[in-house]
């Protein structure tokens, strides 16, 4: 996994679950750093796994950004892109990485896989991140041009995210777009989300890009009805910091 790694021209990370464990995200930023890799949270993402305002953030549709790969890495992915046969292009190689990468309790999954590494999540992602160390020159120069360019597209998507909400102030009922981005701008850093929508969940994932590591959870488990149970779990678990639960009654109403 090294080796394809280091030996990508244009190399992209899609993951999905990998936030799990808060401890891989240090992990993964560094190695998306050394590779000058963009990262995608594919868009049913269940956890922080990579931090939003970072340069290398490269949004929640992995369709648009794998589409320019020569090795794409699937970090603990359910569904890294829909429909399964979108991508790779032809020629690109896949690689996957998690405790249950082929996810064989799935068996019309369908996603291609050129490598498949099984392994604890947070341990596998640091001995991987040792084996880059010793293939891949720190401070290169093309990846760090790689990084600057895709930080200059990651403030420009989340501007207009925020330019979108604000042009919905007005809007009645309240539109998800605007109500997400007034939380995401109130709220403490040490809140926890429990997000239990289904049809809003992209706008408040694209809108909320405060979150720290380990500040969100999707609730939604087989569908609605799990989100309070498991916001009251979470604040029980840490008695100290406040929880959201978003819940979604009806379209634009959370």
């Amino acid at each position: 996994l090294a080796d394809m790694l280091a030996g990508a021209k244009t190399p992209v990370i899609v993951t999905e679950r990998s936030g799990e464990a808060p401890g891989s995200v240090k992990h993964l930023v560094a190695i998306a750093e050394l590779l000058g890799a963009p990262v995608v949270e594919a868009r049913g993402t269940k956890f922080v796994n990579f931090p939003r305002t970072h340069a290398l953030h490269a949004g929640f549709n992995a369709l648009a950004t794998v589409k320019d790969a020569d090795v794409i890495f699937c970090l603990s992915t359910i569904a890294p892109w829909h429909p399964s046969n979108a991508a790779p292009a032809p020629g690109v190689k896949v690689a996957m990485l998690d405790e249950n990468p082929l996810r064989q309790e799935k068996p019309v999954w369908g996603y291609q896989s050129d490598l498949c590494v099984f392994g604890e999540v947070e341990g596998s992602l640091a001995a991987l991140l040792d084996a880059l160390k010793t293939r891949v020159k720190a401070g290169d120069p093309a990846r760090a041009k790689n990084i600057e360019s895709w930080g200059a597209k990651n403030n420009a998507r989340r501007q207009k995210v925020r330019d979108d909400a604000l042009a919905l102030k007005s809007s009645e009922p309240l539109d998800e777009r605007y109500v997400a981005h007034v939380i995401n701008e109130v709220m403490p850093a040490d809140v926890i989300y429990v997000d239990e929508t289904i049809t809003t969940h992209g706008n408040l994932l694209a809108a909320m890009d405060k979150v720290g590591v380990g500040g969100y959870i999707q609730g939604a488990v087989g569908g609605l009805g799990t989100g309070l149970g498991t916001a009251l779990g979470a604040k029980a678990g840490h008695p100290g910091r406040p929880v959201v639960c978003m819940i979604e009654i009806g379209r634009a109403h959370v």
